[in-house]
């Protein structure tokens, strides 16, 4: 019986560390999105829609986590249901973000290499996140 509370508290523990380094990631990806959509505003003539995207893709991002410390600390129906409709708008507003940065990959000489670049990495690992990330840790 003490074996397996061990093994059920060494879990919590795991899941519990590994939903704190998932947030950290999404709270940096988030600013970063932010800051680089904020800062190359007028960069990226060919799609001057991606760094809109940036900036509300890392605010959406934020909110989320926002929205889910405040969700664990009162759990309020409130607070679920303003997670599932942030997380209903992140997803469309990632295919959105898809759709205007990814037809332009094998030319992108419109728009400043850097923030071109930061944008499709950026879609890349969210759609992975959605594909791999256990819905436990969010």
């Amino acid at each position: 019986m003490a074996e397996e509370k061990a093994q059920k508290d060494l879990m919590d523990s795991s899941l519990c560390n590994c939903a704190c380094i998932f947030r950290f990631c999404m709270w940096m990806l988030g600013f970063s999105q932010i800051l680089v959509g904020s800062l190359c505003m007028n960069f990226c003539p060919l799609q001057r829609f991606i760094p809109i995207y940036l900036i509300t893709n890392g605010i959406t991002l934020v909110s989320m986590l926002v929205i889910s410390f405040l969700t664990i600390l009162h759990s309020n129906k409130l607070f679920q249901t303003a997670f599932g409709l942030l997380a209903i708008f992140w997803f469309i507003w990632l295919i959105t973000g898809s759709i205007w940065t990814f037809p332009h990959y094998h030319n992108y000489k419109g728009c400043n290499k850097e923030v071109y670049m930061f944008t499709f990495a950026n879609l890349i690992i969210q759609w992975i996140m959605i594909i791999f990330t256990p819905r436990d840790i969010i």
